[in-house]
């Protein structure tokens, strides 16, 4: 099949079109990475949402001090997303340095 009649099977199902990547956009994955650089790519993107979320959070608190906004249900949204995130967070790095504890203290 040719990458034209992929992508117009895949067009076909509305559904999946905003999900499913074009056939063509797809990367190739035979390129080799070391597991630092996978992780800390990992680790930079999940930061960058924490923090897009915590400002979020903190621009709808301000914008109720100050009397923009008054949907107060939209603003707890945004704050138990910020501090789910942020435990998630905290969470994952327990784990990471947990995991590097172990491995530093295996015998050789």
């Amino acid at each position: 099949m040719t990458n034209g009649a992929l992508n117009g099977i895949l067009n076909n199902y509305s559904i999946l079109e905003d999900s499913v990547p074009k056939f063509s956009e797809v990367k190739d994955t035979s390129e080799e990475k070391d597991f630092a650089s996978i992780l800390k790519n990992a680790i930079t993107d999940s930061l960058q949402d924490t923090q897009q979320l915590i400002d979020f959070a903190e621009k709808g608190e301000l914008e109720m001090a100050i009397g923009k906004a008054d949907n107060t249900y939209d603003l707890m949204i945004a704050q138990n997303k910020a501090s789910m995130a942020v435990a998630y967070t905290v969470a994952v790095r327990d784990r990471l340095l947990e995991s590097y504890r172990t491995i530093m203290n295996m015998q050789v």
